[in-house]
């Protein structure tokens, strides 16, 4: 199938070069139908080839290619830079897309992935979006690690949590520590393309709320890096409130405290007014907040809701 698709790519490519020869073409190496190297056709040199490390070849986003889980994405594209080199590019998958905040452990991942394309000539990477928690160190480390590969990705962390989480950076760097140890050591292999419910368990949950409590209490009077801490808290208090509330049978704390928790869940989805929490059945916020506590609400946008004021003042 890549032959046939690289037959008609070269085709155009040709076509193209004739009126534009300084442009370029992209194609991509997309899912079991083309990700395979060609067998007989060669890329035009003004192709080209967008690698997607996608489920079916990629099935871990929250380790590197030499992951198993990944086997067949490290042969693609060493199969792909042999048969073309120069001319291979990367489309990367670093976050859910289904559980939009759940804690996604892929930023170390990435960063790898980053410095091994870079070694193995790669030429392109794009992310398709990226994950949300710690969504803004993530634009902050990529973004100087594709211009700069060999960069010093412990630092870039250090330079960015002292900037961004001022007094709660030692807090939020515990966190972040804590989250990746818990990927690699279990180890835990999240997948883009479905929930991934493994990582955050009852006892994870509770050192991490226990953690962004410091993070809070360091920045209480600065409502700018406290809405920064709220955020990175928000997606651990989805991801267990999700799991473990009354209406799916399933606690592992007493109701007051899941009160507490989804009361401040709820305060800062209104606060930070979101509107969906995922794709498929997850849906808008009021659908969800009905699934896991049996809460309706009527009013457009869920936030001007009446019960989500009761709600929040309920859990306090």
């Amino acid at each position: 199938m890549t032959d046939r698709l690289l037959d008609y790519v070269n085709d155009v490519a040709r076509t193209v070069a004739r009126k534009y020869p300084d442009k370029i073409l992209l194609t991509a190496a997309y899912t079991d139908a083309t990700s395979r190297p060609p067998v007989r056709v060669t890329p035009e040199p003004n192709v080209r080839i967008g690698y997607c490390p996608y489920p079916g070849q990629c099935n871990c986003q929250s380790h590197d290619l030499t992951c198993e889980k990944n086997r067949q994405s490290a042969e693609d594209i060493r199969g792909w830079l042999a048969k073309c080199p120069g001319q291979v590019y990367v489309n990367e998958y670093p976050r859910g897309y289904q559980c939009w905040y759940e804690p996604f452990g892929s930023f170390y991942a990435m960063a790898r992935r980053v410095k091994q394309y870079a070694a193995g000539g790669v030429t392109g990477i794009a992310f398709c979006v990226v994950p949300e928690n710690f969504r803004d160190l993530f634009l902050f480390v990529m973004g100087r690690l594709l211009w700069e590969p060999e960069a010093d990705v412990e630092a870039l962390i250090d330079e960015f949590m002292a900037a961004y989480y001022g007094e709660a950076a030692p807090a939020v760097r515990e966190y972040f520590d804590f989250l990746h140890r818990e990927i690699d050591q279990r180890p835990v292999h999240q997948m883009c393309e479905r929930c991934n419910p493994q990582l955050v368990t009852a006892a994870f949950a509770e050192k991490a709320l226990g953690i962004f409590a410091r993070a809070q209490a360091a920045v209480a009077d600065d409502p700018v890096r406290l809405a920064r801490v709220d955020a990175e808290k928000f997606c651990v208090l989805w991801a267990d409130v999700h799991q473990r509330n009354p209406l799916h049978g399933r606690l592992a704390v007493d109701s007051a405290e899941f009160d507490r928790r989804l009361s401040e869940l709820v305060r800062i989805a209104r606060d930070r007014k979101l509107l969906r929490v995922g794709r498929t059945d997850l849906g808008l916020t009021q659908n969800w907040l009905s699934h896991v506590s049996g809460i309706k609400l009527s009013a457009e946008p869920w936030y001007t809701d009446p019960l989500v004021e009761q709600l929040i003042a309920g859990g306090r």
